[in-house]
């Protein structure tokens, strides 16, 4: 997964593993967070909530450029020198260009997202009627059977709604594991899932009816069940 870290209007790219703790923080974006100095070593801040630790090593030997979460404090933590083991720390990621924006002593006010789709891939699965979704199983490694849905895009983003609601399969392996794959318009995209709530859905429901119009289905992909199981599902490479 690509992130980006806004710093007063400079980008910093990194890229997250492909872990159950990364894909946790990665549900989490964007986030405005307040980079603080922890001695000279790191920048840390306070996350919303605590991040899974499933699967991770007891702790890491952090370096350079390093993204982690350290589970006791439940915080954030970007490496700006190298640093020796430490038990509870949880790789995340790492910085791979512009590490220098986080190395300027003092709180940093930055924004971190995921790197969203190109123009052309959303005008692409604008026009396409192929998609196929297939979360992760399980053990967070293989992909489920992919399963054809409905597929709209608003803005910048892409959507996607169960025909039955939050009792499809996928949609809880989505809930579940927040990561998996999508193939579409001839591109097989490896994506975060992220669920959906708000005024936004009023506009995603504008792009079904213009895409779907025709469809008799199209009524109950309107209804309330999948209207609430909307999935905004976002690139992670």
């Amino acid at each position: 997964m690509k992130i980006r870290i806004n710093v007063e209007g400079r980008s910093v790219e990194g890229t997250l593993a492909d872990d159950a703790p990364a894909r946790d923080f990665a549900s989490l974006l964007p986030l405005e967070l307040t980079l603080a100095d922890y001695g000279t070593t790191e920048k840390i801040s306070d996350l919303p909530r605590k991040l899974s630790t499933q699967g991770a090593p007891a702790g890491v030997d952090p370096g350079l450029g390093d993204i982690a979460y350290y589970a006791p404090w439940g915080n954030l933590a970007i490496f700006i020198k190298d640093f020796g083991y430490s038990r509870g720390l949880v790789k995340l990621g790492r910085i791979e260009s512009g590490l220098e924006m986080l190395q300027r002593p003092g709180a940093l006010r930055v924004k971190v997202e995921l790197v969203k789709w190109t123009k052309d891939e959303l005008r692409r699965i604008a026009k396409s009627d192929d998609l196929h979704i297939a979360p992760f199983r399980e053990d967070g490694v293989t992909y489920g059977t992919p399963t054809w849905i409905w597929s709209v895009v608003v803005d910048d983003a892409m959507y996607v709604r169960p025909y039955n609601g939050a009792a499809s399969r996928w949609y809880q392996a989505a809930l579940r594991q927040k990561a998996g794959r999508i193939t579409a318009a001839g591109m097989t995209k490896e994506v975060a899932f992220e669920p959906v709530d708000g005024v936004i859905n009023d506009r995603i429901d504008d792009s079904y009816r213009a895409k779907y119009g025709r469809s008799p289905y199209l009524r109950a992909m309107l209804a309330a069940g999948p209207r609430s199981s909307t999935i905004r599902a976002v690139p992670r490479d």
